[in-house]
């Protein structure tokens, strides 16, 4: 007896889809065989057509509800442009340069008789020749 009711289920609701998308089976059957495929007796009958009529009914209520779920679109006026002041000159500053190096300095004092020391301590004009006489005195240093 169950076997029998979700057959009988299936039929019905079978028919009813057929009954209820006739236009979409006309249409599919047109474009795959290249004839309409209209059941002769049934295609004709008032009830039948009644389906399809319901159908297209249902669709176009569809779209009407949906056009008016959709928010509106909202109009926002634009703000105001605002008017800025001029612009002012940037002065960039070097956080990694001491205050005390990044202003001349004033010039130095030389000592009375107008020689100052070099890096290796011996006084002369060239920095290098300090280095130029340890190695020539045999003191060790890079060769």
């Amino acid at each position: 007896m169950g076997a029998a009711r979700g057959l009988y289920a299936i039929v019905v609701t079978t028919a009813l889809l057929f009954w209820l998308n006739q236009d979409s089976i006309k249409l599919y059957c047109q474009q795959k065989y290249h004839q309409s495929c209209e059941i002769p007796l049934l295609g004709q009958m008032p009830a039948w057509r009644t389906g399809a009529q319901l159908t297209a009914l249902l669709e176009a209520r569809r779209d009407d509800l949906l056009e008016r779920l959709q928010p509106a679109p909202q109009v926002v006026e634009a703000p105001l442009p605002e008017v800025l002041p001029a612009p002012i000159p940037v002065v960039t500053v070097d956080l990694q340069t001491p205050a005390a190096l990044a202003k001349p300095l004033p010039h130095a004092r030389r000592g009375s008789a107008g020689v100052s020391a070099n890096a290796s301590g011996n006084s002369g004009t060239s920095p290098g020749a300090g280095i130029a006489a340890t190695r020539h005195r045999g003191l060790p240093g890079r060769r």
